[in-house]
């Protein structure tokens, strides 16, 4: 008989209090996340286009575990898209990503000033991805 001590612990990924083995995240191959992340996280990689309620979810996780001092989880979020793009995925534009995002950060951003000002700089991104 085995004897396996359990511990619980908070994934960085969804703050869930879990017991047992962690899941080492595809993002950065570091953290340790919980299991159910970790087949999200799998489901996100074989899917092939992101799904609306998975989208802020990926954008957190890079925020807060794939920054570093040399940048920011935005630009390692920006990288995941562009290798998503790269093989084939049919990704929103970046720009819609965006939108949703900010969407769901600020309930009351505005929609046209989003398009005016911030638009044309993810546009120009999503562009020097080819």
């Amino acid at each position: 008989m085995s004897t396996t001590q359990t511990t619980t612990w908070t994934c960085p990924h969804c703050d869930k209090e879990v017991t047992g083995y962690p899941a080492l995240s595809r993002r950065d191959n570091k953290t340790d996340i919980c299991s159910k992340c970790g087949e999200i996280e799998a489901f996100v990689d074989m899917s092939d286009s992101l799904p609306e309620n998975i989208i802020h979810w990926e954008f957190r996780f890079q925020q807060i575990c794939c920054g570093d001092d040399k940048q920011s989880g935005h630009d390692v979020f920006h990288k995941f898209l562009q290798f998503r793009k790269k093989i084939g995925k049919h990704d929103k534009p970046l720009w819609e990503i965006e939108w949703l995002i900010t969407k769901a950060m600020f309930p009351k951003a505005k929609y046209d000033v989003f398009m005016s000002k911030l638009k044309p700089q993810y546009d120009q991104i999503e562009e020097s991805w080819s």
